[in-house]
This record gives C-alpha cells, structure tokens and sequence, in this order.
C-alpha cells in the first residue's frame, strides 16, 4: 500500500500551512496513494509521537509511506542530562510542537519532537518499507543528522544559535538507545529518503506572505504534478525545485535537498545510475553554464548530451569549454533549441564521452574479463590500456576470483556496501566493476584538480587530531582513535559565508564526502568572526574502516575543499548523481547571474597512515 501523513504545526503563525496541506494532498491524490491522513490540530507533541506510532503499527513490509511536516523546525541545547547523556554542546533538532502553553523559547520551556526520537519509532517497524520523509521548515537538513554537529558563538550573529533549554521530565529518563552519541544518523529503515526544504543552518521562506504555500512546497508539489507519469528520480526533481525556489525567491541560501539515494525513483523503490548527469543552468544570453568542473571528474571537451527535464527530449549533443575547478560553459552544436529557453532554466547534461578516459588494463582471459571489456568501450570515463605501463588499474583473475590492482589500494572491489568488508576478495559482475571503476578513476581526477588548487588561505588555520593530539601528515594512527578537525577563522565578522567540503580517500580508493553524512552535501558553513574564537566542525570516531581492516598498513588522506559558494560533490561517490529541470519562465538575471557564477576553490591534502 501507499500511505502518506501529514502533519501542520502552526506555533509562529506561517500564513501558508493550509495551502501547504493542500498542494501536497493534491499530490498525493494523484499518485494514487491508498490512505491519506491529515493529522488532526493542534499538532502537540503527543499528537505528533501519537500519529507517528500509529502509522509504523499499520504498515506492512514493501508498503510506500510518506512523511509530510510543514511547520517550523528548530535547534536546541540542554542544561542537563538528555536520556542519561551528558553532552551540553550537543545541538539537538526538534519539531516545533503547536503548543504555546507547553513550548516556549522565552520562557525556556520545551516541548518539542527531537528528530531522534522519529527515527527511534520508526525504525523497527518500517524496516522494511520505503520511506519518505518531506519537511517544510527551518534548518530541515539537519535533521537526522548525527549529534556531532557544533554551533559556535559566530553563528549568534545569524540567528542561529541555540537556545537552552531545562530538560523536561520526559527526556530525563536514562536508556534510550536513540540518545547514544555514536549511532550516527537515526535508522529509519532501509535507505531511506529525507527531503529537506533547506541546508542545516539556513531557513525556509514563505515569499509571497499572501497565504499561498511555502516556497519550496509550491516548488516541490508542482514538479511532482508535472512528472507525474515521468519515472523521475528524487535528483533530478530536487534540483530542479532548487531552481525554482532560488529564482522565486530571489535568494541562494535556500537549497532544498536530498539526504539519502538521489537515483532512488520518486515515491518507488527502484534506483537509477546518474552518476553521469550533471546540471546546467541557461545563463545570459542563453549561455550554459554546466555547474560542475575538473573535481567532480570531467575535462576540457569532454561530449555531453542535454536533455529537457521536463519532456525528457534530447535537446542538444555539447562540449565542455573554459573548464575549471568547479565549473565549465557548454558549447552546444544545435543552438536552435537553446534560444526558446529563458535564464534560469534548468538543463540535465549527460556525460557521453570524456575527453581524456582513464585506460585499465585487462590482465588474462575469462568470461568475466570479455564481459568488462564489453563494458570499457561503453564507458565514457574509461578504456581498454594499450599498454600496461600507462594504466593506473589493472583486473585480473586470480583462482577464479577477479580482482583489482592499484597503486596505494590495499583492497579488492567488494559489491555493495565497501564498509562491509573492507578486507575481502570478493568475484564481482562485469557490470557492477565497471561502475566501480568508473568512481576511481573520478577519485584520480578529483585528486589531481586537489592538488593543483590554491591552498587554504592563513586567514584559515586548522587541525586534525586523533584522540586530542595533532595529527601531522605522514603520522600513523590506529583504527580505534577517535578523529576530529578544529577550524579557526581569523577575520572579523563580515556576513559573507564559506564552505568546506572534507573527502576522505583511502581504503578502497574511492572518495567519501564525510560532511554529507555528518551535517551538509554542500560544505559545511564557515562564518568569518572575532580572532580567538574556535569551532569543532566535524568529529567521527571512524573515517573509511570498519571494525574489520585490512591486514596490512593502509594508506589514508582527508582532503579539505574550502569553496565560496556551496559545492555539491557527491557525484565523486559510487551512488548514483543529479541533474536539476524546472519549467521555463521569465527570470530576473541578478540571480542567474548569480547562479553561474564562477566558485573560488581552495585544497589541502592530509595523509596518514591506519594501522590494523
């Protein structure tokens, strides 16, 4: 079945929740979902808990549910101990109960829904279902993320800081598995999809203040009417709602996202390979501008394919030109059907060909080895090696196992989840080597942009420690220590906003963006402040390694991407990537200019070496 709750909480007065209520129930009722609930008014903490409950005791496996909150959202401290929990920097994310008696910041009562304590109902029940949760409101990225996020005293000049609250009685008792420090993102099943309205540390925004519905649920609700018999994934649709929401609005820190697979198909279960799509946004006089450059794998001349969104009719082959760090224009060779579309419009561009593929050699013979050959060709980022000495990879069959060779790979492919196990010599299917393959070689890529980039600017001084203690580049660690960076800023507050994406490479030669798991996709928010004042950005107890390493030494690097404008890099990682549609429309060009603007970028690289 196809089951979908929503939930209004009204506390601020948002002029928009009930047009809200009604473009998502319009969407709903057009996909053809079995069960619609509306949760009654008003939206209390115990309604909300209630209605969660609820809906997890009724689901069965393979049922279709869908989360719907509009309200506001909110970041909190304790002054105490949180289900035994002792942690006072802990920035806890909360639904905002529609409860004024219960639930007051001035007068420091709380009676707010922790994200927490959702996945904590959820998890057991719908484990095997395919969940969807969209939330309209403020900070919405943040939500489910771990609790290692820390907000410092710079952040109070953008009204973010949290406030503290005394625990309520509910929360004190001790024992709840949901409050442990190391669980990381809250379970909610398998794979689960969150669509978040904005970035952890930003707002949402009612634009037309007239009781229509939000901006980024006007958005969301019209690009699923209009792909409605479209097999679209959550990538393309979210990316083009940003648009939407950025042009509408007129403003860039509003980003609505995805947490979790972006190839997953919208309200199914099937999950595409987008790896090779990009998005290009139409520019002033009909430019395209493809947002995307040499750290997310492409070269100069690399051939693409655009592609209308919203017909899903190929509208042009092109040719990446004045490529850089992290962006290029595209030359298109038919620019009839680029000059209907207005700024602003959002293209998909497919990778076709790459302008320098990596060569892997073919080590042997074997039905397995023919079958990857086969897959080479197709490949746009690789080829069959025409002589050994100029492959960084090399397949091979060993005892009827196929394996991987590479420089500083102490590891052979595994299918699934690497972190598995990062030690086993595991036979993979041509196919699904090939797409490995294909995430190495743009890891290579992404290193050599790294290493060629502007370093960090000493207006940035940072630190990475293990177990408290600096961690110099060459050091050797244990996989039991503990890692964290400190970053301080050194200039005086400006407004103006940085972003720093972390991407760790090491056991299994494939990239991993450590702050999308941690806090933003898109880097996490650096505020210039006072000299003297230091923030914890990102600490993990683990990077790439599980409790099973590899029985040698293994070489690991975090790099850190420091970047003017948020960069989204996870089409470095094996899961499947994004494009952006929308509908054409008239656009003011401040804010196209603005979107394809060039990015400044900066790289520092920190190796180390995990000892088993």
């Amino acid at each position: 079945m196809k089951r979908a709750l929503l939930i209004a909480s009204n506390l601020h007065k948002r002029l928009g929740i009930a047009a809200d209520l009604r473009c998502m129930t319009e969407v709903f009722e057009a996909y053809d979902f079995d069960e619609i609930e509306p949760m009654p008014r008003p939206a209390t903490r115990e309604r909300i808990l209630g209605a969660l409950e609820a809906l997890a005791l009724r689901c069965d496996p393979g049922d279709t549910v869908v989360i719907y909150y509009t309200g506001h959202g909110g970041l909190a401290r304790f002054d105490g101990e949180v289900a035994g929990l002792a942690e006072p920097d802990r920035v806890w994310r909360y639904l905002v109960p529609e409860d004024p008696e219960r639930h007051s910041i001035s007068e420091g009562r709380f009676a707010g829904v922790l994200d927490v304590e959702i996945g904590h109902i959820l998890a057991p029940k719908l484990a095997h279902a395919h969940v969807t949760l969209i939330l309209e409101c403020c900070y919405a990225g943040g939500m489910f993320a771990p609790p290692d996020v820390r907000l410092d005293d710079g952040a109070k000049s953008r009204g973010i800081a949290p406030p503290v609250f005394p625990v309520p009685a509910w929360l004190k008792k001790p024992g709840q598995a949901w409050a442990t420090p190391s669980e990381g993102r809250p379970a909610l099943g398998s794979a689960p999809i969150i669509v978040a309205a904005t970035s952890e540390a930003r707002k949402s925004y009612e634009s037309a203040q007239d009781g229509s519905a939000a901006d980024f649920t006007k958005a969301l609700s019209a690009a699923l009417l209009r792909h409605r018999d479209q097999a679209i994934t959550w990538g393309r649709l979210i990316d083009g709602v940003r648009s939407e929401v950025q042009v509408g609005g007129q403003r860039l820190s509003q980003a609505p996202h995805v947490i979790g697979p972006r190839g997953r198909r919208v309200f199914g279960s099937e999950t595409s390979d987008i790896s090779r799509e990009y998005q290009v946004i139409v520019g002033e006089d009909r430019r395209l501008r493809l947002i995307a450059g040499g750290v997310h794998g492409l070269h100069e001349d690399d051939e693409l394919e655009l592609v209308d969104p919203e017909t899903e009719l190929a509208l042009s082959e092109a040719r990446a030109i004045d490529l850089d760090e992290t962006r290029a224009w595209l030359e298109p060779t038919d620019c009839s059907a680029i000059k209907a579309l207005e700024p602003g419009t959002s293209l998909v561009a497919t990778l076709r060909t790459s302008a320098a593929p990596t060569p892997v050699q073919i080590v042997g013979q074997s039905p397995t080895l023919t079958e990857l050959g086969a897959e080479l060709v197709a490949s746009p980022w690789l080829r069959v090696a025409e002589a050994e000495t100029e492959a960084p990879f090399r397949v091979k069959v060993d005892a009827g196992r196929v394996l991987l060779e590479a420089e500083k790979l102490r590891r052979n492919p595994v299918p699934a989840d690497p972190r598995e196990d990062l030690a086993g010599d595991l036979a993979s299917p041509a196919t699904w080597m090939a797409r490995e393959l294909e995430a190495l070689a743009r890891a290579r890529r992404f290193a050599e942009v790294c290493a060629r980039a502007r370093p960090i600017p000493k207006t940035f001084s940072f630190s990475l420690l293990a177990d408290g203690e600096p961690l110099e580049s060459g050091a050797t660690i244990t996989r039991s220590q503990a890692l964290s960076l400190n970053i301080h800023y050194y200039v005086p507050y400006t407004g103006e906003t940085q972003f720093l994406n972390i991407v760790n490479i090491g056991l299994d030669g494939l990239p991993y963006l450590v702050n999308d798991a941690v806090h933003n996709a898109g880097g996490l928010a650096i505020y210039s402040q006072e000299r003297g004042h230091s923030r914890t950005l990102w600490t993990a107890g683990e990077l790439s390694w599980t409790e099973r390493v590899p029985r040698t030494p293994s070489f690991e690097a975090l790099v850190l991407v420091l970047t003017s404008r948020e960069l989204d890099l996870r089409p470095l990682t094996r899961s499947a990537e994004d494009p952006r549609p929308r509908t054409p429309a008239r656009r003011e060009l401040p804010i196209v200019e603005r979107m394809t603007a060039p990015v400044e970028l900066w790289a520092e690289r920190i190796d180390f070496i995990l000892q088993p």
